[in-house]
């Protein structure tokens, strides 16, 4: 199970040796996301381009050339999974926490 630092709320996912700056880099089905994505305001699901959009313009203005981070599906071990978040927000492997 994995959470995303100061949000209360636990989402189901995949992991994999990957880490950003320490942190998780996990992915997720698109059930999953699209949970995700109820409960972070600025993400959504594109289905014109099977990916999850990542939007901060939602919450306040950006600069001009500010473009949308973008979580394409992809085909991997464990199916196809979107990196919901990965590379950008502070995942943490709850299950982890619990065990230390």
């Amino acid at each position: 199970m994995l959470a995303i630092a100061g949000v209360d709320h636990v989402f189901e996912g995949f992991t994999t040796d990957e880490t950003w700056n320490g942190w998780e880099a996990p992915y997720f089905d698109r059930d999953e996301g699209l949970k995700i994505a109820s409960v972070m305001t600025v993400l959504a699901y594109d289905s014109a381009q099977d990916a999850f959009i990542l939007d901060l313009r939602k919450l306040e203005p950006q600069e001009d050339d500010y473009r949308p981070d973008i979580f394409p599906g992809q085909n991997t071990e464990e199916g196809w999974l979107y990196p919901v978040g990965s590379w950008c927000w502070c995942w943490i492997d709850v299950d982890d926490q619990s065990a230390a």
